[in-house]
């Protein structure tokens, strides 16, 4: 339920898992089987059970996902998820998980917008005649717009116009 706070309940009933989500004020709708849930839903309820699982095979005495300890790589974090999940999962799983180390890769600027504070943003660049090379960039971007990230130095961006735009005098 701290992972997608749109749920009302979880309910398990016989090895089968049903949830139940909740209007704007806070009003039930009808339970649902996972497979019922919409596709950003289900792929947020999968990471999270994806990494529980992997981190409770290495800490089997611990219950709370607070006392897990541990790295968990990310690749393609924004993958499949609306903007708004982009933005708030970086800083839901840092709270869940509050002693994981995440290394997430992303090619939208949505999940800077969530990142806890003190997180290190690093720019990896490929290149014949160099290789694969990985800069630390020293950004602050707590008060940054999306378009100004995507023309920092994370992305690189020259400009954020439409291909399509016309040059108007």
């Amino acid at each position: 339920l701290d992972l997608v706070s749109d749920l009302h309940e979880i309910i398990v009933e016989e090895r089968k898992v049903f949830y139940i989500e909740k209007d704007k004020d806070g009003n039930p709708y009808k339970r649902m089987s996972f497979d019922q849930l919409a596709s950003g839903y289900r792929s947020i309820i999968a990471m999270m059970g994806d990494m529980m699982i992997r981190l409770y095979k290495h800490h089997s005495k611990e219950t709370d996902p607070q006392d897990l300890a541990g790295i968990v790589i990310i690749d393609e974090l924004d993958l499949h998820l609306h903007p708004k999940w982009q933005r708030e999962i970086p800083s839901i799983f840092s709270n869940i998980f509050s002693k994981i180390q995440f290394i997430a890769s992303t090619h939208s600027v949505i999940p800077f917008l969530g990142a806890p504070k003190n997180s290190v943003f690093l720019n990896v660049t490929r290149s014949k005649e160099e290789g694969i090379k990985v800069h630390r960039l020293d950004i602050d971007i707590s008060n940054l717009l999306p378009n100004t990230i995507l023309t920092s130095a994370l992305f690189g961006m020259e400009s954020i116009r439409s291909i399509n735009n016309e040059k108007l005098e």
